[in-house]
């Protein structure tokens, strides 16, 4: 679930918590989604200021575009 929650942070979506975001991306429920970003912060992938998110490293979500998920960088 951590990987379609990256996946769907790359792609744009905000409301992680909305029903149809929760089943496009497979992340179960709205409080699995807390744990999820509490688990990317204690892994020292993610930031989370405020209301905002943002990986840590910028190569790494470079990576994850270009060859984890193979987009471009627009996202598609």
């Amino acid at each position: 679930t951590q990987i379609n929650f990256l996946e769907a942070m790359l792609k744009g979506v905000t409301q992680f918590s909305a029903r149809q975001m929760l089943a496009d991306y497979e992340l179960g429920t709205s409080a699995n989604v807390l744990r999820i970003k509490d688990a990317l912060v204690s892994k020292e992938i993610l930031d989370i200021n405020g209301n905002q998110m943002e990986f840590r490293d910028p190569m790494y979500k470079n990576w994850l575009i270009k060859y984890y998920f193979k987009q471009n960088q627009n996202g598609v």
